[in-house]
């Protein structure tokens, strides 16, 4: 079965402040924390399951709010802004140990001609 890797219909239902049922497969679980702000689902007991959970949602307004906006609360942690400033954070450290490697192996480069002489 696919391993959804992130899962981001589970992040759009929560901007829209949805209540959430997944799967636990791949990264869902990190954002759908089960009785928190969405139900988990099993996939040995998915038919139960699936069907307890939308049961609840379907009977508790109260419950549908709240698990929405605990899920509006948690997405606002996945913009894209965030993800390309932490990707641009990854970058530069890349570039910075690259940077920090070249100037050592010149270093040592030097070093070793004048040991020459």
């Amino acid at each position: 079965l696919w391993q959804e890797p992130f899962g981001r219909v589970n992040l759009e239902a929560m901007a829209s402040t949805k209540a959430v049922v997944a799967s636990n497969r791949g990264g869902i679980p990190e954002v759908i924390r089960d009785q928190e702000n969405g139900f988990i689902v099993s996939l040995r007991r998915y038919r139960n399951e699936l069907y307890e959970g939308i049961s609840k949602l379907l009977e508790s307004e109260e419950l549908r709010e709240e698990y929405g906006k605990r899920g509006l609360e948690l997405v606002k942690n996945f913009t894209w802004s965030k993800t390309a400033g932490e990707y641009l954070e990854i970058f530069e450290n890349l570039t910075n140990e690259s940077t920090k490697n070249e100037r050592k192996i010149e270093e040592e480069a030097t070093l070793n001609r004048s040991d020459g002489d």
